[in-house]
């Protein structure tokens, strides 16, 4: 899997540029060396690819000068930050349930992650393997590790020690941050990332646990990452087209140029999807419109302004020819 294959979910950058502006960085500019936009993040099924996310990162810690920038994102992660899955963990009945929840759907969070969890002797060990794991940077090493101990604390309910952790990076020249977080038996360099705990406490049953609640965020949890699957590369075209929509559709060249590839290799790409770029450029333009008009958030003027229709009868004829109606008899029915 090539790295501009492998995607994040969008909550992992909203974190990076939220702890960045906390720490005295300019949010506009995290986001600007990560290559997106505040418009962007707020699409809920925006994923961001991994280089780009990488190069966010990166960018942070070294303007800060803090090398422990990683942890600092890792630790403010909150539940919601790991989505439908997060709610899934909070909920399971035990520690144990909400880890094989984590390794079971960590796709979720990044395309190609896996996740492994053994029991060796008095230690459940959490591996983090998969595609990503080749290109993953020192700070993303450190954000992946701290936040996977936060969330054990938070289902937990306390501030956990891990009993040994092996970090796939190298010791820092002050490795005090990392001691504070993970306690002092850590091993560097090591060929994966590992986190030893102690069982007990991951056994124990939870008072607040609701199995109900954490099943009915697995089945959302599967139903998204098989949409995922099914479309990954459709949706990171959807998204380019969808941000040059109110200039007017771009053309395949444009949008084949920001995926960073030629617009010979987005044509075979899409023939393999079963599709072409005149298609999804109709049906997205197509679903923004009913979602758009359905939830009354905008006028039909300013809708046929966003998707890039530059007189609105033009837009009233192709939502005719979609729907079978007017835009206006839409709105009304809707509204009845």
């Amino acid at each position: 899997m090539e790295e501009h294959d492998i995607t994040l979910i969008r909550h992992l950058p909203i974190q990076v540029s939220e702890v960045f502006e906390q720490e005295g960085g300019s949010m506009a500019a995290a986001l600007k060396a990560g290559g997106t936009t505040v418009e962007s993040l707020r699409q809920i099924h925006y994923r961001m690819p991994h280089d780009q996310f990488r190069a966010m990162l990166t960018f942070c810690t070294e303007e800060l000068a803090k090398p422990e920038f990683g942890l600092l994102v890792g630790t403010a992660l909150k539940p919601l930050s790991f989505s439908s899955l997060g709610i899934s963990c909070l909920a399971s009945d035990t520690a144990v349930l909400a880890l094989q929840r984590l390794s079971r759907f960590a796709t979720l969070l990044a395309t190609g992650a896996k996740g492994a969890l053994d029991l060796e002797g008095d230690c459940y060990v959490i591996r983090l393997r998969g595609a990503r794991t080749q290109y993953t940077s020192a700070e993303e090493v450190d954000l992946v590790a701290s936040s996977l101990v936060r969330l054990v604390g938070l289902t937990i309910n306390e501030d956990i020690k891990p009993v040994k952790v092996a970090l796939k990076r190298g010791k820092p020249a002050d490795p005090s941050a990392w001691y504070h977080i993970f306690g002092n038996r850590i091993v560097w360099d090591a060929p994966e990332t590992s986190i030893y705990l102690q069982k007990e406490p991951l056994q124990a049953a939870r008072l607040s646990a609701n199995e109900a609640l954490a099943r009915a965020n697995d089945d959302y949890t599967q139903k998204v990452i098989d949409d995922l699957y099914q479309s990954d590369f459709i949706r990171r075209v959807n998204e380019k087209i969808a941000l040059h929509l109110p200039d007017g559709p771009p053309n395949q060249s444009q949008i084949a140029s920001e995926l960073a590839m030629s617009a010979r290799t987005l044509q075979r790409r899409l023939k393999d999807e079963d599709t072409h770029f005149s298609q999804l450029v109709v049906e997205l333009r197509k679903n923004l419109a009913v979602n758009a008009l359905r939830n009354g958030s905008r006028s039909i003027a300013e809708v046929a302004f966003q998707l890039g229709y530059a007189e609105h009868s033009t837009f009233s004829r192709a939502f005719k020819g979609w729907m079978g109606m007017s835009p206006q008899e839409f709105v009304e029915r809707c509204g009845s």
